[in-house]
């Protein structure tokens, strides 16, 4: 089937999922309703997104990433501070710049930014510079160009991520 890679919120009132929380406890469990209040209200006081993982477990939807370790992604308005053009080299005066594509490194499903990507940005000597952040994966999407992280402004191009086993060039 056809991937459409795009998402919708949905509402739902707290007091239904602490409701499926508390009937997910045998009817006779000790202190279920305490339990069911404790988990579900520290999640609103400081969690909220937890709770909607909780809901999804509840419905039997595990969280998951439609990514793995060592994909190449590209990345939806990500910019960041290096030297990108000449003239910031010659100042040694960082400027944003764009960063169109990166690879996956890490993966945490339960994290609000649940990708940990690495990408190059021009370093002050004009060479590459391997920065990594924590991104939300709504962020990215796949790469069209698999194995070349091409990170570019108007004047600047920096090479890919250096790959074990795989050779680079820019065209």
């Amino acid at each position: 089937m056809k991937n459409f890679n795009q998402e919708i919120q949905v509402t739902v009132a707290v007091d239904t999922i602490a409701e499926m929380l508390l009937n997910s406890f045998a009817p006779d469990a000790k202190h279920r309703e305490i339990i069911a209040e404790a988990i579900v209200g520290r999640m609103l006081s400081s969690d909220k997104a937890g709770l909607g993982f909780l809901y999804n477990s509840l419905n039997g939807y595990p969280c998951t990433v439609n990514f793995k370790v060592g994909d190449e992604v590209m990345l939806k308005d990500h910019r960041a501070y290096a030297y990108w053009t000449p003239k910031s080299i010659e100042e040694k005066s960082s400027v944003y710049g764009d960063v169109v594509s990166a690879t996956v490194v890490a993966i945490d499903e339960y994290s609000d930014k649940k990708l940990k990507v690495e990408y190059a940005v021009p370093g002050r000597d004009g060479l590459p510079k391997i920065e990594s952040e924590w991104l939300n994966h709504t962020k990215c999407s796949r790469s069209s160009v698999p194995n070349k992280d091409i990170v570019s402004t108007d004047s600047l191009a920096v090479p890919p991520v250096p790959r074990k086993g795989v050779e680079y060039s820019l065209d």
